[in-house]
């Protein structure tokens, strides 16, 4: 299991829009009525705070079938986050949105772990495309919280082209503190589905990383 730091939380949402990331989703309509008269007429965000967040895209290292996934503009990020309901001081955007591109890029290493048990095979897997499943734990997850632990804050699941292969994996985000307690941390289960090519990549990887 893989942990980033942080002050803040990850948001995650569920579009599958083309070049997008798996956290991407922003063309959603906000439920929000800010009293300001001057709004974006699509989102009903105040322009002003609109106009205070960058709208370029960074492009990731994650490659789809065409070229790279890219991640969603600040201004997108913060549209896709109030759409859904939250409120939150758009100031925060900025470092909110490195923190998310960084937990997509983890997730992505980590789901290059197992594929690089299949160098032979592919040696250029891209991700294809990806769900949100936020309201559907996976087994691991389910297990974990029924003996204490805190359940994840989403899951996603991403299936990557191996070749012409599709190879699905199951990628759990938790939120944790530290050692001092003085940040959160974000911890990414990633591993195969529960098929039985992915039962043995499970195992494999164990044993490597056990010599190691």
């Amino acid at each position: 299991m893989s942990r980033i730091s942080s002050n803040y939380e990850s948001n995650f949402d569920k579009s599958t829009q083309d070049n997008q990331t798996p956290s991407d989703g922003y063309e959603q309509q906000s439920k929000c009525s800010p009293a300001s008269a001057n709004v974006d007429r699509l989102t009903n965000l105040p322009e002003h705070v609109l106009r205070g967040l960058g709208d370029v895209r960074e492009e990731s290292s994650i490659p789809s079938r065409d070229k790279r996934w890219l991640f969603p503009s600040e201004r997108q990020f913060y549209k896709s986050t109030v759409a859904k309901g939250h409120r939150i001081d758009a100031s925060l955007i900025p470092k909110i949105v490195k923190i998310h591109n960084a937990i997509n890029e983890k997730a992505w290493e980590k789901v290059m772990e197992y594929e690089s048990l299949h160098d032979d095979q592919c040696d250029k897997p891209v991700l294809s495309h990806f769900i949100g499943k936020q309201d559907t734990p996976s087994l691991r997850a389910r297990f974990n919280t029924l003996i204490g632990y805190k359940p994840p804050y989403d899951r996603h699941d991403w299936t990557v082209d191996r070749c012409g292969k599709q190879i699905r994996y199951i990628i759990d985000f938790y939120e944790g503190q530290n050692a001092n307690y003085t940040q959160t941390s974000m911890y990414i289960d990633a591993r195969p589905a529960l098929t039985f090519g992915g039962i043995i990549d499970r195992f494999k990887l164990w044993i490597q990383n056990a010599r190691n």
